[in-house]
């Protein structure tokens, strides 16, 4: 025989706290606006392909690229001492200006936006066509020089390429 099912008490109701005080969201945050609109994603000395020989070029060919490293064309550069005329970027293809070094050298920077309105920027160092102006690291680095006891020896000798160094500079967005 069976036995008969007994009836088994319901749990008590779970005990309940005093209300807690929930959270409202907050927004997540802006991150910071970075401390210039553009910077100087790379400027160098373009490599001599034969030591001993000179390329014979003199310019500073300049790219300008958005975050993504896209072209921006209408960007303003110039140079620090606002001596050469600012240069558009664009001129000499997406993204492109080119400046021409005569026996001189100067720094640039971005001054101003696509739409005109003014930019901040990173500054170039001094990009020189001048022997003497030029970091014997940077002419090593290069193939102007062997070392730098061979760049000391060819400086004092005129041994090097006077007025005939080029560089590349990538201006980038930074937001």
């Amino acid at each position: 025989m069976a036995e008969a099912p007994t009836d088994t008490p319901a749990p008590p109701p779970p005990t309940l706290g005093p209300p807690t005080n929930t959270p409202e969201p907050t927004a997540t945050p802006e991150p910071p606006k970075p401390a210039v609109d553009f910077v100087v994603a790379e400027a160098y000395l373009i490599p001599n392909p034969s030591y001993g020989g000179c390329p014979g070029a003199h310019s500073i060919y300049v790219t300008v690229v958005d975050a993504g490293g896209n072209p921006m064309d209408g960007v303003i550069v110039e140079d620090t001492g606002r001596v050469v005329p600012p240069k558009v970027s664009g001129e000499k293809g997406p993204g492109k200006l080119e400046y021409d070094l005569w026996k001189n050298g100067f720094s640039l920077l971005v001054t101003k936006n696509q739409d005109g309105s003014p930019a901040t920027s990173d500054v170039t160092p001094k990009l020189s066509s001048v022997d003497g102006d030029i970091p014997d690291e940077w002419l090593v680095q290069a193939n102007y020089c062997k070392d730098l006891a061979d760049c000391a020896q060819r400086k004092s000798t005129n041994q090097l390429c006077l007025g005939h160094y080029s560089y590349n500079v990538t201006f980038k967005k930074t937001y």
